[in-house]
């Protein structure tokens, strides 16, 4: 470890540099106290002072929705002093302080610089590493969060109408995200980009903390997503209406494995189809012959032919003509006799004419197969930990 620090230009105060090295293991406590100690041994050294008379700041560690107390976020206080009952910025949400709590439980009316506080209060659940401020009201709290909103979604237009525009980005299929908590959502998040491929991806819109609502409905509608809601309580029956109003797919799971399932199930379904052809006939050209049509005055190349193997379809195959080894036409069949009689099939061992539509270039010893195109769904892979992934292109 301290050779690779080396090689990296970092010099260890051991070595006579002035980077200070502490040896943890968090899962079993060692080293912890050493750190501390270097960390307030640095801080003395720097003289970092925080400012405790100014509006509070802080960021986001964490943050979910508690049944009785509505969203609830862990935040480091970054300087000021934050009090309770003091109107909040959060990201883009807000609210006003109800209670703080330490991390070992005890409720606090103030908390300073440097220190962790779990606080309720706000209107909706935020990210972690949302920025957290203290302004003067509730209704400037209201008009800056709805301001970052906005600036939010245009974000969100902007990336969208770019990623669009770009032809070499895989095709995508846009998810909203409901989860019980942030750790749980982003681990869900994290777990359906896997299934990302070149052939089409997931696109996670956002993901919040708490059970669907109608809001969600709306943005779903506006986005052409479908929603996964996660270890979350099910939506009332007159929100599973207004989604099958909408044409919005609601997805409850609380196993991960069936989540990422319908995931992957979403994909294929929006994959692009592969195409397979199959050569079900050859006839062989043997002579050519030039009919004058009377009432367009045009003329018309027959091709009289040896059906050698399978059949010749005037309707159901595509009809593609081969001439040292070159595709010449491929295209539909404008008329197939045998014995001066309209057929629509010729098989093996049999003689028969076959015009082209709009080809009149046909040679003897030229070959006409008959060509039948199917279309399937694309192969995918399994992906550990669950779902599948979409590999293989339209056009492969």
């Amino acid at each position: 470890m301290r050779t690779g620090l080396g090689a990296e230009c970092v010099e260890l105060e051991e070595f006579g540099g002035n980077v200070q090295l502490v040896e943890v293991a968090a899962t079993v406590g060692k080293g912890l106290d050493a750190l501390q100690e270097a960390l307030l041994l640095q801080a003395t050294n720097v003289d970092l002072k925080a400012q405790a008379d100014i509006p509070a700041t802080g960021v986001v560690v964490e943050a979910n929705k508690n049944k009785g107390l509505g969203p609830v976020a862990t935040v480091i206080v970054t300087g000021g002093t934050l009090r309770t009952g003091q109107p909040v910025v959060v990201g883009h949400h807000w609210g006003r302080i109800r209670q703080m709590k330490t991390p070992s439980g005890d409720v606090v009316m103030e908390v300073t610089p440097g220190r962790p506080v779990e606080l309720c209060g706000l209107r909706s659940v935020p990210q972690p590493g949302d920025e957290l401020m203290v302004v003067c009201d509730e209704n400037r709290a209201k008009r800056v969060s709805a301001a970052r909103l906005h600036r939010h979604e245009l974000t969100l237009h902007s990336t969208d109408k770019s990623n669009s525009d770009s032809s070499s980005e895989p095709k995508t299929v846009a998810f909203l995200i409901k989860a019980d908590t942030q750790g749980t959502g982003e681990a869900v998040v994290k777990a359906i980009n896997d299934l990302s491929s070149e052939v089409i991806a997931p696109e996670v819109i956002y993901c919040t903390v708490g059970s669907v609502t109608e809001a969600d409905i709306m943005f779903a509608e506006a986005t052409d997503a479908q929603i996964l809601a996660f270890n979350t309580k099910p939506p009332g029956h007159d929100l599973l209406t207004l989604a099958e109003h909408k044409n919005i797919s609601i997805h409850q799971h609380s196993v991960i494995y069936h989540l990422l399932d319908t995931v992957g199930e979403a994909l294929l379904e929006a994959a692009p189809l592969c195409e397979d052809e199959e050569i079900v006939g050859e006839a062989l050209v043997q002579q050519i012959f030039n009919i004058k049509c009377r009432r367009t005055r045009s003329t018309w190349n027959v091709a009289g032919c040896l059906v050698k193997s399978g059949y010749i379809h005037r309707s159901e195959c595509l009809l593609r003509l081969v001439r040292q080894d070159q595709i010449l036409f491929e295209g539909s069949c404008a008329s197939l006799r045998r014995h001066k009689l309209d057929v629509d099939r010729v098989g093996k061992g049999h003689e028969c004419g076959i015009r082209l539509q709009s080809f009149n270039s046909t040679l003897e010893g030229d070959v006409i197969q008959s060509v039948v195109k199917k279309q399937r769904k694309p192969k995918t892979e399994a992906v550990v930990g669950g779902g599948i992934r979409v590999v293989e292109f339209a056009n492969a």
